[in-house]
């Protein structure tokens, strides 16, 4: 049996047998080890603590327990229980060390010196697993990327198993911005590990995201098929190179077309092939592959995000709805307002007025803020039916109108007049003026906006009175 199928049946195994309680779980030392490793590979938390439960219960004086103990209260945020485990293990030990550090990290330069001292300590072929990813996971947090780059091949050299080392940096330089640092440590573990399809992978999906290289993606996406011809990450890569490199678009759509119908319930292809319709302009069958999507149950959120986008419509303003009536739970208000916040940045108002009505309609709370950016988001549209309906809402809502801002009013009025019943706006204008502008946000911005406000107003109603000019002359949103 081979180590990965191994570590596999073994979490299975502690899954299973922890399920009914701890109390009449038994696994050796050894054993719990490398399943809490594993979960925390996994990011698969509440394994993580069964097993250091289990190995601090039925070995309390084992160091690497108490070490990992010690390091699950600091990444849980409770570093002053960290430090009394810390207390608790007696001698030196280099994950001792590297926590203390990072519990009382002083200046950069003092910062350098301690890692300095800790690296120099060890011996050829000293550090295990564990001990490297903590090394340089220490040096990341205290922002020490220079002297991870500096240090390199020594830190390589103390490794039980270099490829750690490279595999742990590249991910680190990544996240640094540092891409040349880590392109050359990716095409050293590829060369250091040239049957590890993995690696393969890591190093194509670099050049793609990253540097925007084509050819190299895939090249290397093809030795990575060549270890695996059935890797479905493989053949994403290989068939977004071939679209993105303008190498063969036929075959990049023959290839994510096989995909779909090998992976029904795998968004990624399905998503990659939505995408690849919409850039050849075959917008209308990448919103029918991804609506018809997320009409099955379980559908990731991200199929609704690719729709939303892709349409860049008012139009799937009810798919939203729709997605809400079954999956209310995923739809929150930061990754709400992230996500609209980005459709604005890059003007697709259409989506950004979907997914802003679709939740109104649903009955999903929202402060007068996001109400009022809905309602631009939909007259930019040229929603303009949806406009008067959502301030009629509102309105009848808000008799007193002091959450009604004056920029939600001017909206209003000009959707009106947008929409032909140009004495309904006259008449809306004269009251709004009568009423005056009464808002009571008092912020500086608020008060500019609102003579801004009053200024549209009067020359809208001057328009209207006098059948002069038009509405393209005094609209601030055309």
């Amino acid at each position: 049996m081979d180590s990965d199928s191994y570590i596999e049946d073994l979490y299975r195994q502690f899954k299973e047998e922890v399920r009914g309680g701890l109390s009449m779980a038994h696994f050796d030392r050894d054993e719990l080890l490398e399943v809490y490793d594993y979960a925390c590979d996994l990011y698969d938390e509440y394994t993580k603590l069964q097993a250091l439960m289990l190995g601090v219960r039925d070995y309390p004086l084992d160091r690497e327990f108490r070490e990992r103990k010690a390091y699950y209260l600091y990444d849980s945020g409770d570093t002053e229980g960290a430090r009394i485990a810390l207390e608790e293990i007696t001698g030196d030990s280099t994950l001792k060390s590297l926590l203390s550090l990072r519990l009382d990290a002083g200046s950069s330069d003092e910062n350098e010196r301690q890692m300095s001292d800790i690296l120099w300590r060890q011996s050829k072929g000293a550090l295990n697993d564990e001990e490297i990813i903590k090394l340089i996971e220490t040096a990341a947090e205290l922002k020490l990327y220079d002297w991870l780059h500096k240090h390199y091949d020594n830190i390589k050299q103390c490794a039980e198993y270099p490829d750690t080392v490279m595999y742990e940096l590249s991910e680190i330089f990544e996240q640094a911005e540092m891409y040349d640092e880590a392109v050359a440590v990716l095409e050293e573990l590829t060369a250091d590990q040239p049957f590890n399809e993995e690696y393969w992978l890591m190093l194509a999906e670099f050049y793609a995201d990253k540097l925007n290289d084509t050819d190299k993606a895939l090249k290397a996406a093809e030795y990575a098929l060549a270890i695996n011809p059935q890797s479905l990450k493989g053949r994403i890569i290989r068939a977004g190179a071939l679209f993105d490199g303008d190498i063969s678009k036929d075959e990049a759509l023959e290839i994510v077309r096989a995909l779909v119908d090998e992976n029904p319930e795998n968004d990624t292809p399905r998503l990659l092939l939505a995408n690849i319709y919409h850039r050849v302009g075959r917008t209308d069958e990448a919103v029918a592959l991804l609506r018809a999507r997320l009409s099955e149950p379980a559908a990731n959120i991200y199929v609704l995000e690719h729709l939303l986008e892709v349409a860049d419509s008012i139009d799937t303003c009810e798919d939203v709805k729709n997605y809400i009536g079954v999956n209310s739970g995923m739809i929150d208000s930061e990754w709400l307002l992230t996500f609209v916040g980005k459709q604005i940045a890059e003007q697709r108002y259409g989506a950004a007025a979907a997914l802003l009505y679709g939740a109104f309609i649903s009955g999903i709370p929202m402060p007068g803020a996001a109400v009022e950016l809905m309602a631009e988001m939909l007259y930019r549209v040229a929603a303009y039916g949806k406009v008067l309906s959502v301030y009629d809402v509102i309105r009848k809502a808000d008799e007193s109108g002091s959450d009604r801002t004056p920029q939600f009013g001017l909206l209003n009025a000009l959707a009106l007049i947008r929409s032909g019943r140009d004495d309904d706006a006259l008449h809306f204008i004269e009251e709004e003026m009568t009423r005056g502008i009464r808002y009571t946000g008092d912020m500086f911005i608020q008060r500019l906006a609102n003579v801004g406000c009053s200024y549209y107003y009067l020359q809208l109603r001057d328009m209207l009175q006098n059948r002069n000019g038009s509405i393209d002359d005094y609209d601030p949103f055309a």
